[in-house]
């Protein structure tokens, strides 16, 4: 479910999460910030939501030491980051270092506590992807109230295109309901 201009009022994910046939539904905020101490360098930030994407995910946020993680450090912030492994050793970062990020033209520090570590997947990840709690995305990102995308897993069994024409009905004109291939494909075409 995504708005054309990334403009999804996050009000209406009680709406989509309790559609009948959605077994789960999880916000997302995306962007790109630049990291002007490591030249070409930047992070493909994902706002997520730790409480309702455990379904999603395709990687594990763990600290450093222990390869735990701790939610309530998770959701204190403001500007806390998951970084890949990659990243991480590539720029000899450790937990509690704080970086600079510049994000709509401000210059911000965002302080790296966790490390992404894929799991179930034989591809690598992006070394640029990084992850951040929801909220604190949105207001880095100066969004607050919106959302790029809510992405949903349906029931075993149940009709997608129904579920897709049921939800079309309940949300705004220009809120788009498609599958991860329809939309692709329509992204090829334009």
């Amino acid at each position: 479910v995504r708005a054309p201009a990334g403009d999804l009022p996050d009000d209406l994910l009680p709406l989509v999460q309790g559609q009948a046939g959605v077994l789960a539904a999880t916000p997302l905020v995306r962007g790109i910030v630049a990291l002007p101490d490591f030249p070409g360098e930047y992070l493909d930030l994902l706002g997520i939501d730790i409480l309702t994407n455990q379904a999603f995910r395709t990687f594990e946020l763990t600290d450093f030491e222990s390869g735990k993680f701790d939610l309530q450090q998770w959701l204190r912030g403001p500007r806390t980051v998951a970084v890949s492994e990659e990243l991480a050793q590539r720029h000899h970062l450790r937990a509690g270092d704080q970086i600079k990020a510049q994000v709509n033209g401000e210059t911000v520090r965002l302080t790296i506590e966790y490390l992404l570590r894929t799991r179930g997947t034989s591809a690598n990840a992006d070394p640029h992807f990084a992850a951040m709690d929801i909220g604190w995305t949105q207001e880095l990102f100066g969004s607050a109230g919106s959302l790029d995308s809510i992405s949903l897993r349906l029931t075993n069994g149940s009709d997608g295109n129904k579920i897709a024409a049921d939800l079309r009905t309940r949300l705004p004109a220009d809120v788009t309901v498609a599958a991860p291939a329809q939309r692709s494909e329509q992204v090829g075409k334009m």
